[in-house]
């Protein structure tokens, strides 16, 4: 198992804001887990999150 990220670890592997990261887990957007009173994140979670928010990306013709 790997060790579990920081709050300012993960927002470093999503390369967002702390603030944004503190928001969307205490919205349980994302998949976290309090350890005490310490925010904590898995990588192989995070990894599958983001997988499953991917969306294709719709190109229009005539933007080129």
């Amino acid at each position: 198992m790997d060790p579990l990220l920081t709050v300012d670890e993960a927002a470093a592997f999503l390369r967002i804001k702390r603030n944004t990261l503190y928001t969307w887990a205490y919205r349980k957007q994302i998949p976290s887990q309090k350890v005490g009173k310490a925010l904590r994140f898995r990588r192989e979670d995070l990894e599958a999150w983001l997988k499953a928010q991917a969306r294709p990306v719709e190109w229009e013709r005539d933007v080129w």
